[in-house]
């Protein structure tokens, strides 16, 4: 479990809908309300959520009227922070396509996070966030996308957590990006193609398999968690054998 902020790195904002001057000047950079005016538009590239979307998780995490959410909270988004780890040991956390120093600008990590009752669920970090609805009223999170059990296991371990059949099955979980129950309505609005290509949307992806990656997003599934219920890393990687997403346990 961790907690603790030492260091954060907003998100790549450039493409982001800002606010009046008005609020800037009173608040300072890299926050941004109403989400109201965002409506059905993404956030950027870093974070491929709509401005409603967020409104929404941002209600069911803090408990906050949704009007009031969307139309009064001041929102911040990180690509990465530091915490401290229950033996002050200190982990970073990304979750960005340009901002990290390696890698051509990309790292999202996967983390393990608590579901509660001893089990456990796979996500991966699409940003991090602090919401400011005045006072005693300040939230902090992390916006993930989930994953589930994959359809191709048939068995879990102590953790509820889906492990694969043998000869993997002692260190090797099995699961698959999970799914909304219908399409999100933001890859439907109007103009959506068109900010795809202003926002710079999608822009890691070489042009040729760029279709099958937002086809691949039309209904992922995100959430916000609270800090204290990420246990930590994970190594998962894409199974080219299932098209599935292979987490190792343990190096043996």
């Amino acid at each position: 479990m961790f907690t603790c902020d030492i260091h954060k790195v907003f998100v790549n904002d450039s493409k982001m809908l800002f606010p009046t001057e008005h609020f800037v000047a009173e608040t300072g950079q890299h926050l941004f309300s109403p989400l109201r005016t965002g409506g059905d538009r993404l956030l950027c590239n870093d974070a491929r959520i709509s401005y409603s979307e967020l409104g929404q998780l941002i209600s069911s995490f803090t408990g906050l009227d949704e009007d009031f959410v969307k139309d009064s909270l001041r929102v911040q988004l990180y690509c990465s922070v530091q915490r401290c780890g229950p033996g002050k040991e200190r982990r970073t956390f990304w979750g960005t396509e340009h901002r990290y120093q390696y890698n051509g600008g990309s790292r999202r990590d996967v983390i393990e996070v608590d579901l509660g009752q001893g089990r456990s669920g796979c996500a991966q970090i699409t940003a991090f966030i602090t919401m400011n609805g005045g006072v005693d009223r300040l939230y902090e999170g992390v916006i993930i996308r989930w994953m589930d059990k994959s359809s191709l296991s048939t068995s879990t371990d102590q953790r509820d957590r889906p492990i694969c059949d043998y000869p993997l099955s002692f260190n090797h979980c099995l699961w698959e990006w999970s799914k909304t129950p219908s399409d999100r309505r933001c890859f439907s609005s109007r103009g959506f193609r068109n900010r795809v290509t202003t926002q710079n949307l999608w822009s890691h992806i070489d042009e040729q398999d760029r279709p099958d990656v937002i086809r691949s997003e039309i209904r992922a599934r995100y959430d916000i968690v609270r800090y204290d219920s990420v246990v930590g890393h994970v190594n998962v990687h894409s199974d080219p054998s299932t098209g599935h997403l292979l987490q190792t346990l343990q190096i043996v």
